[in-house]
């Protein structure tokens, strides 16, 4: 009896720890081909179970993550023709940037990075003429309703509302 429950235990045990490394490997390509959304949902679910470098490579791809899903997010609004929600994607995109800019310098992922910083920077200057500090107080405004407003009077100034 004891027997049985030694070997269902080690086929458990086993069967969870292929399991684990296949995410992660299959997290690492994904992450070496810039699919950093896909990356981190891989790897989100093994929390705990990560090594310290498989912990970074979440951190990594969280990190450039949002910067790839805010981009998303434009470039769909944008399709759409739905200014505001195409706004608030680059001003929390350029938000997110300029928060994680040490943590990308620390983790050693800066030229990926700023790719995608910059091109959310390029859309936000071009599109709504909005620069990098107007994104940022634009974030910090006390409530959603100032935000909000801000967004419109955005829209407004580059005739787009």
């Amino acid at each position: 009896m004891i027997l049985g429950i030694s070997v269902l235990a080690l086929i458990l045990i086993s069967g969870n720890t292929i399991y684990n490394h296949r995410a992660i490997n299959e997290a690492k390509s994904l992450y070496e081909n810039g699919n950093y959304a896909s990356c981190y949902t891989k790897l989100y679910g093994l929390g705990d179970k990560l090594e310290e470098e498989d912990a970074d490579l979440l951190e990594k791809s969280r990190i450039l993550a949002k910067l790839e899903l805010n981009l998303k997010e434009y470039n769909m609004a944008m399709e759409q023709e739905n200014y505001g929600e195409a706004l608030d994607a680059l001003v929390l995109g350029t938000y997110s940037y300029v928060r994680n800019k040490d943590a990308a310098e620390r983790l050693n992922i800066t030229d990926n990075f700023n790719a995608l910083g910059s091109q959310i920077e390029t859309n936000l200057s071009h599109e709504f003429g909005l620069s990098e500090d107007d994104a940022v107080a634009m974030v910090r405004l006390a409530t959603r309703k100032e935000y909000t407003k801000r967004i419109h009077e955005v829209l407004k100034s580059v005739n787009l509302e």
